[in-house]
């Protein structure tokens, strides 16, 4: 008798856990929802953060070539890493510009390495600066 007993409490308890976890997961929805719009969930996303870049970078004046991308699986979490690098080619302060607008991008990223060297345009004899900017960005696990 007192093993029944024993297995209804347990029961219950399973059941009031159930619960609990699943009201917890719809008060989180914003939050989770929020959070997602930091990482690049598929093909299109990656895309459209590409075409972000290129924009920025050509509103400021500044040549952009995307040298790499590749996936890159991380053990942590449900994320893997998208590394891109891009060459950036333009007027100093432009260049630097951009820079800072690319780390202002709304999505989980950090720079990993990044290269200024000061050049001299052949044709032109206009001075300017080469960039090479090597970015990882957050993506979802498995979705790219």
């Amino acid at each position: 008798m007192l093993a029944a007993i024993q297995l209804i409490e347990d029961d219950r308890s399973v059941h009031a856990t159930s619960q609990a976890i699943l009201v917890a997961f719809e008060e989180s929805k914003e939050e989770r929802e929020l959070l997602d719009s930091f990482v690049i969930k598929d093909d299109e996303d990656a895309s459209a953060f590409l075409s972000l870049v290129e924009t920025v970078a050509l509103e400021q004046g500044v040549a952009i070539s995307t040298e790499k991308l590749q996936v890159v699986p991380t053990e942590e979490g449900s994320f893997d890493n998208l590394s891109m690098t891009f060459n950036l080619q333009g007027p100093s302060e432009n260049v630097k510009r951009v820079i800072a607008l690319m780390e202002t991008l709304p999505y989980q990223q950090r720079v990993v390495e990044l290269t200024l060297r000061e050049s001299v345009e052949e044709n032109t004899g206009l001075e300017g600066v080469k960039a090479r900017i090597h970015l990882l960005v957050s993506v979802k696990e498995g979705n790219i």
